[in-house]
């Protein structure tokens, strides 16, 4: 869920290592009209549902972007009768976060956090640039979700990893803190995992500072396959 105005759209998944798999192989690509979306049950209805029937919608408006985990030798052309099967996916969006996450220990390391001189200056109205800054520019990861089938099996942490690399290409043209998410208390364990930090009053809502994102993504090779 972001503070947008758009309501919960939470993440569903678990604290899982990378797949491995053998011979089989694994893409992430953008959805398209060959993948097979009215046939994907993560066992959450809303991520089934915005899959089904908002994802293609809000991707040809501009809204967000939707990337599905594939298997690499899924027919390329289209020729599969049901559609190209979703092991799982993530949607990224353009997001705001409120600025009272610098006030998080974890986050006081980062330059951003430097940027304000604190909620007594906001509340005053002492300082533009803190009025200015209540809220940050950020990528929200508005939903994660992998198939039941392949529930514990390590493709949890493979839609992340793709997701946090998604998220520090954008930032390379675009200004964003961060990722910003809110999580079930089941994915909340991926999250921080990965080093996302929460709010103390709202643990379902997490935060990885780009810089964190950025030195991740550089230590990782640079494919789109797993």
């Amino acid at each position: 869920m972001s503070d947008s105005g758009k309501g919960e759209s939470p993440q569903g998944d678990s604290g899982e290592s990378l797949p491995r798999s053998g011979a089989v192989r694994y893409v992430i690509e953008p959805l398209s009209t060959r993948h097979a979306v009215a046939s994907f049950r993560s066992g959450a209805a809303y991520l089934d549902w915005y899959l089904d029937t908002q994802a293609r919608r809000l991707a040809a408006a501009d809204v967000s972007r939707t990337f599905v985990l594939v298997f690499a030798d899924a027919p390329s052309d289209g020729n599969v009768p049901d559609g190209v099967p979703i092991i799982g996916y993530f949607t990224l969006e353009a997001g705001i976060m409120p600025t009272a996450f610098l006030e998080l220990p974890e986050i006081q390391r980062h330059a951003i956090a430097e940027l304000l001189p604190g909620a007594a200056a906001v509340a005053d109205g002492s300082d533009p640039l803190a009025i200015a800054l209540k809220e940050l520019p950020v990528v929200y990861l508005a939903c994660l979700a992998r198939d039941r089938q392949y529930h514990g099996k390590g493709y949890g942490g493979a839609l992340l990893v793709a997701a946090l690399r998604e998220a520090a290409e954008a930032a390379t043209h675009i200004g964003a803190a961060g990722i910003f998410l809110v999580a079930t208390e089941e994915g909340a364990r991926l999250y921080r995992d990965y080093g996302f930090v929460a709010f103390e009053d709202f643990p379902r809502k997490m935060f990885l500072p780009m810089p964190d994102v950025r030195a991740f993504c550089a230590a990782l090779p640079n494919v789109n396959t797993v």
